[in-house]
């Protein structure tokens, strides 16, 4: 078995191990050596290998490829296998043991450019998706919202009115605590019954609203100084009054 550490230098090892799967698939389209009467006939017990050739009497001719051919079924002449394959790699097994390192006086060699590589990407399986999207492929992926970059120094609130804040702004670490302000209760249930409903108020006491100016003539509620003011400007003329 040939020593290729002896021969090689790691970056050029690397360089032939990165052809390997193109060596396998190459190899294994290929087939063992000729050997005629073994794995190829002969004809009235001739030989076809080699060049020349044969003349069949009573019959029709065969015809032998002198080159390999990837339709032809043709017989190939031995040459031809013997200069396709003279060029290629010893075996398989010479390869694996250069990868392990166990070639006589070889150190371990890990080939960089296959310990480089990643198993195929799924998405889902071993990338996530974005949005349940795959990010494989060509095209683009648009993500809404978000933004921005930088760090938070200083978080504030600010709250309406009858509410007041307390902690606020935090600049390292804190607490927020929300109020009600000095005046501002949250009424009980006792007295939010005792208030008269918006429809249909039955009120009680002395109830008071706004008194409208001398004329006004709209839905607005009447109170006893507007009824009074309209009687004091009034005119009395028999039973009609005149308003001044």
């Amino acid at each position: 078995m040939a020593d290729y550490t002896s021969q090689f230098t790691g970056t050029q090892i690397d360089a032939r191990l990165a052809k390997v799967p193109q060596l396998e698939n190459a190899i294994a389209g290929k087939q063992d050596a000729l050997v005629s009467g073994t794995n190829i006939k002969t004809v009235n017990n001739q030989s076809i290998l080699g060049s020349g050739n044969i003349d069949v009497q009573g019959g029709g001719s065969i015809t032998v490829d002198s080159s390999l051919s990837t339709t032809s079924t043709n017989p190939v002449q031995n040459k031809v296998i013997t200069t396709a394959l003279g060029g290629k790699q010893d075996t398989i097994s010479d390869l694996a043991t250069i990868r392990s390192g166990a070639a006589a006086g070889a150190t371990a060699v890990q080939p960089s450019a296959l310990s480089a590589k990643q198993d195929v990407l799924v998405s889902g399986t071993n990338i996530k998706t974005i949005n349940n999207e795959s990010i494989l492929g060509s095209g683009n992926i648009t993500i809404q919202g978000g933004g921005g970059s930088g760090s938070v120094t200083s978080v504030a609130m600010t709250v309406p009115t009858g509410l007041s804040v307390s902690g606020s702004p935090i600049t390292t670490s804190g607490t927020l605590a929300v109020a009600l302000a000095s005046g501002y209760k949250i009424p009980t249930t006792t007295e939010l019954s005792a208030l008269a409903p918006k429809e249909n108020p039955a009120l009680t006491g002395t109830p008071t609203a706004p008194t409208a100016s001398a004329g006004t003539n709209t839905t607005q509620i009447a109170t006893t100084a507007f009824v009074q003011n309209a009687f004091s400007n009034a005119v009395f003329l028999g039973e009609v009054i005149e308003t001044i």
